[in-house]
């Protein structure tokens, strides 16, 4: 089933934002805030019309070298993006933490991360195209780069296999696009795959479903899917 969304906010005071009408004066009190990240942009999101037993949080924050480290083994340490060399060792936490240091310092915030019930849950790593050796290894036409407005989006996950199907991953991809948008850039490109859900990315109708069209598919089993961003109203 999939969860629906009643209400959302940035978790800076202990007041959110209501998105649709609940008779309840004090909606903030069912939030404890153990299980919310600071600054964090929350969603409440359940299968009952009251807040109950059957509530669940969740909560999307910019990925940093600390939140990363909120990942479970081995994904806080997969460099395969990043760092083919070094993943074919096993996983490298100090290399992805310096990847990530030294990509926001760069480009800006490159990943979210999203929190189920105050644990993390699902996780998103984007930014400049020239900062993922691995695509050439796809053998698909270039993909977009940065001086062109085009950021390349290498992985987004749901963690657990029981929390997917919910509108978890695509309440994820919205925030990333949410964020791209919001920072000026043209558009956002992946490489999904055609027909299973085992990729870093995700499955191709995934991202049909969101939007997205087919840029190529010189590698039909990966092909290379493109999403143009139009501008924020001025």
């Amino acid at each position: 089933m999939v969860l629906k969304p009643i209400y959302e906010g940035e978790f800076t005071t202990s007041r959110l934002k209501p998105i649709s009408h609940i008779d309840r004066t004090q909606v903030s009190d069912h939030l404890p805030k153990s299980r919310v990240p600071r600054g964090a942009r929350v969603i409440c999101w359940h299968e009952d019309p009251w807040l109950g037993s059957m509530s669940r949080i969740v909560a999307i924050a910019d990925l940093d070298e600390e939140r990363l480290l909120e990942l479970p083994s081995p994904c806080r340490g997969c460099v395969y993006w990043e760092a083919p060399d070094a993943f074919e060792k096993g996983p490298n936490e100090a290399v992805k933490r310096d990847w990530i240091r030294k990509t926001r310092e760069q480009f800006g915030n490159c990943g979210k991360i999203l929190y189920l019930d105050g644990q993390a849950a699902g996780y998103a790593l984007y930014g400049p195209s020239n900062r993922f050796p691995a695509i050439p290894t796809y053998r698909s036409i270039p993909v977009g780069e940065l001086r062109d407005g085009a950021v390349f989006l290498a992985c987004l996950v749901i963690l657990d296999s029981n929390s997917r199907g919910k509108g978890l991953g695509k309440r994820l991809l919205q925030e990333v696009i949410s964020d791209l948008r919001r920072r000026g850039f043209a558009a956002v490109e992946t490489l999904a795959r055609a027909e299973d859900a085992n990729n870093p990315s995700g499955p191709r109708r995934f991202y049909e479903a969101n939007g997205f069209r087919t840029k190529s598919v010189q590698n039909p089993e990966f092909p290379l899917m493109r999403l143009d961003l139009p501008p924020l109203p001025e």
